[in-house]
């Protein structure tokens, strides 16, 4: 798009002219006083050529564009095919004739709510996952009198310091979210959903953060990605006080228990320093019952694990979540 828009600049340009004219020297005040193909010189206030040596025309300040007439830009392959390229995004945009796959589309899809969540209690197996790779670190590291176990295995769940706080939370007042896959667009969403609906119902239908290559079958659900999810965290204030950060680097794995008629699984991932900012921009001290953002900010950042920049300070929180979401009707989502 942006290349077209500079083509079509570079053709009202040359539309212009770029050959010498014979009101040279006549005076002049804006460049409109002279004909097409000159311009009006700041320095003696006169009408003076464009300069079209070497095939192209110098205007006012350096500024160049081909000496190439307007009816062989016309026809030149690389501004037909910009062209045909523009007049497909419209129609596309206009006439909802997207190529991109819309998972609420789909006449198959699946869906499940969460019905349980909690964060992992330590950094051990079952409660997180090794996001960095590496075996040698692990989070958090064992508090006995917090009754947190010691982490191993090179897993990475520091949002653990957090799980006796936030867990009695979740136990009380779950937040509205759900598992959506679509087999056609292959791709695995995290939706947050309106109350008191009997079948799927996402809030705003957004597809944008839909995890892609994530492998489901009737038992299990399993995969890594480089992608991101809203995860909802609530704070120890007010009901209202849900967290809702960006996490990426999401990971899942869940396996179908028959029992329960329901998935039992586990979801991680980062949350940057950054994304839990313009997460808590949405608060105010009020809302935070005197607790200002600033400071919840400082409080959370006391967990992080990972130092993304290099700058020797970590900036990002890991993530263990675990959850089980039951089958419902996905409804119509359009």
């Amino acid at each position: 798009m942006v290349r077209y828009l500079g083509m079509t600049l570079a053709i009202v340009l040359l539309v212009i002219g770029c050959d010498s004219r014979e009101d040279t020297g006549a005076p002049c005040t804006v460049d409109s006083d002279c004909e097409h193909g000159s311009w009006c010189d700041a320095a003696s206030m006169t009408c003076q050529p464009v300069d079209c040596s070497n095939g192209f025309c110098d205007l006012a300040d350096g500024y160049t564009t081909s000496t190439t007439t307007y009816e062989e830009a016309e026809t030149d392959p690389e501004v037909e095919a910009l062209k045909t390229e523009v007049e497909e995004l419209k129609e596309q945009i206009a006439g909802g004739g997207s190529t991109i796959c819309n998972p609420y589309d789909d006449p198959d899809i699946a869906a499940w709510r969460i019905t349980d969540m909690a964060l992992g209690t330590a950094g051990t197996e079952g409660m997180g996952y090794n996001l960095d790779g590496d075996e040698t670190t692990c989070a958090p590291e064992g508090n006995e009198q917090a009754g947190i176990a010691a982490c191993e295995q090179g897993i990475d769940n520091a949002i653990a310091g957090l799980a006796k706080i936030v867990n009695p939370i979740l136990e009380e007042n779950l937040p509205r979210k759900a598992i959506v896959y679509s087999p056609k667009c292959d791709a695995l969403l995290f939706p947050e959903e309106t109350e008191d609906a009997d079948s799927l119902s996402p809030l705003d239908g957004d597809f944008s953060q839909a995890l892609t290559g994530v492998k489901v079958t009737e038992e299990s659900i399993s995969g890594v990605t480089d992608e991101s999810w809203t995860i909802l965290i609530p704070l120890p204030f007010s009901d209202s006080s849900i967290l809702r950060v960006e996490a990426t680097d999401i990971r899942i794995d869940a396996t179908w228990n028959k029992e329960k008629e329901a998935w039992v699984g586990l979801i991680g991932g980062w949350a940057s320093k950054t994304a839990l900012e313009v997460a808590l921009a949405d608060f105010t001290t009020d809302d935070l019952e005197g607790t200002s953002p600033e400071t919840a900010l400082s409080i959370v950042m006391q967990l992080a694990d990972k130092d993304t920049d290099g700058d020797g300070e970590n900036d990002s929180v890991s993530l263990g979540i675990m959850f089980e979401a039951a089958t419902i009707d996905a409804g119509e989502t359009e």
